[in-house]
């Protein structure tokens, strides 16, 4: 997505910056609307609640495990 069009003058860090910029704003609102956002990992959780999630509409959801990795670790 490109916020302004690369024009003589403009360097190319500036425009990556006013991108990234966007893309921050467009994820903070979607996770302020969201009604429920299940992660895959804690890590996942932190960075959807430092974009403005709400803690309690997160649900870590882990991948499935390895019959025996449980038993193992016991």
């Amino acid at each position: 997505m490109r916020v302004a069009p690369l024009t003589e003058g403009t360097r190319p860090d500036t425009r990556r910056t006013e991108e990234g910029w966007c893309d921050r704003l467009l994820a903070e609102e979607t996770y302020r609307q969201a009604a429920e956002l299940t992660p895959g990992s804690e890590c996942g959780r932190r960075w959807q609640q430092r974009c403005g999630a709400h803690l309690d509409r997160i649900r870590v959801v882990t991948g499935p495990a390895e019959p025996g990795a449980l038993a193992e670790a016991v």
